[in-house]
C-alpha cells in the first residue's frame, strides 16, 4: 500500500497540511528517453491510471518554470487542487501515475515529491547519453531553437573543446541533460532504493516484455499483461534546409496570407506534408565519433552506474 502523500502549499518545507491518495508513482525522466511512449503504454494496463496530461510539471515550481496564474501553462496544473484533479478519473486502478521527464533535472523537484509522498515509487529511463544528447539537439532544431548545423560539428566545437561548456546557452545545446548522476542522487538521497526503478532505454525497446514485467511487478500490478509495443511515438528527424525551416517556423508574409485565406484543416494538412518533405531521419553517429564524444560523459556514467547498480557499461564500449 502506498504511503499517504504530504503536501505543503509552497512545497519548500515538508510540512503536513493535507493528505491525498494519488499519484502513487512518477516517471521522472529522462527527456528523450522514451517517456512519451512509456506514458501511453502503461495506460493500457487495466490496473494503471495515467494522468490525461503528460508532463504536468507540478513539482517544478521553483522559478525554473515560473507560474503566472491563468497564463503560460495550458492544461498544466498551477495549484494542488488542479493537480489532484488530473486523477479524478481513477476508478479501480491500483497504480496511479504521471510522467514529467524534467523532474530529474529540476534541483528542488525530488524534495517536493518526497514531501508530497515519501512512499512515492519512482521510475526513470536512462538512455545512452550521447544518443540522448543527439536526439535532444535535433528536437530543438525542429522547434526552431537551433541553427541547422550538424550535431557533430556543434558538439566538437562547443562541448568537446570547451572546458566551460556547461555555461553554454540552451542547456549546452541539450547536451547537459545527459549528465545523470546529480539528478539521480537527489532521489537516492531521499527515497529508499526499493522505491526507485531504473531502466535502460535500449532494453525497453529490445527486451520489451521482460522490461514491462519488471515495471508491472514494481508497481504491484499483474506482470503477465501484454502490451502493444510496436507503435513508434516519435522519430527524430532533422531539417534539410535552414532557410526552408525558418520559413516554416517563423512569422512571415506568406504564412500570414495563408492563414487568412486557407481554412485551418487544409492549412495544417499542407504544412504537415511540407514538413515531411523538408526533413530526413537523422543519421547514426559513426563509431569513431562516438568514441571521441563519449569522453565527455564517461565519468558521470560510471558514477551513475555505481549509484544505481545498473550495468551501463555497454554505452562505454569501444
Amino acid at each position: 500500500m502506498p504511503c499517504e502523500p504530504i503536501y505543503h502549499e509552497s512545497m519548500q518545507e515538508p510540512t503536513v497540511v493535507s493528505r491525498h491518495p494519488y499519484p502513487t508513482f512518477l516517471i521522472i525522466g529522462v527527456a528523450k528517453g522514451g517517456t512519451t511512449a512509456l506514458h501511453h503504454q502503461l495506460g493500457e494496463h487495466p490496473a494503471i491510471f495515467m494522468s490525461p496530461v503528460k508532463e504536468p510539471r507540478f513539482f517544478n515550481h521553483d522559478g525554473y518554470w515560473p507560474i503566472v496564474p491563468g497564463e503560460g501553462r495550458p492544461n498544466r496544473p498551477e495549484t494542488l487542487e488542479d493537480y489532484l484533479a488530473l486523477f479524478h478519473g481513477v476508478t479501480t486502478e491500483t497504480a496511479v501515475g504521471e510522467a514529467t521527464p524534467d523532474y530529474i533535472e529540476i534541483p528542488a523537484a525530488a524534495a517536493r515529491i518526497h514531501a508530497f509522498n515519501p512512499g512515492m515509487r519512482i521510475i526513470v529511463v536512462l538512455r545512452d547519453p550521447l544518443e540522448r544528447a543527439y536526439s535532444h539537439y535535433v528536437m530543438m532544431q525542429n522547434w526552431g531553437r537551433m541553427p541547422i548545423r550538424p550535431f557533430e560539428k556543434v558538439f566538437r566545437e562547443r562541448i568537446l573543446r570547451n572546458p566551460d561548456w556547461l555555461a553554454e546557452p540552451h542547456d549546452a545545446y541539450g547536451c547537459a541533460d545527459s549528465l545523470y548522476y546529480e539528478g539521480l542522487k537527489r532521489y537516492y538521497d531521499l527515497f529508499p532504493r526499493e522505491q526507485i526503478l531504473v531502466l535502460k532505454h535500449n532494453e525497453l525497446l529490445r527486451k520489451s516484455e521482460e522490461s514491462f514485467e519488471k515495471i508491472f511487478t514494481f508497481l504491484g500490478v499483474d506482470p503477465t499483461f501484454r502490451l502493444d509495443t510496436t507503435k513508434r511515438f516519435y522519430v527524430g528527424k532533422v531539417p534539410r534546409s535552414d532557410l526552408v525551416w525558418q520559413v516554416l517556423n517563423r512569422p512571415n508574409p506568406a504564412k500570414s496570407i495563408a492563414q487568412a485565406v486557407i481554412p485551418t484543416p487544409i492549412r495544417h494538412s499542407i504544412s504537415l506534408k511540407i514538413r515531411r518533405m523538408a526533413t530526413r531521419e537523422k543519421k547514426p553517429l559513426d563509431h569513431t565519433t562516438r568514441r571521441e564524444f563519449m569522453t565527455v560523459y564517461r565519468a558521470d556514467l560510471l558514477r551513475s552506474q555505481e549509484l544505481t547498480g545498473v550495468d551501463l557499461s555497454d554505452w562505454l564500449a569501444d
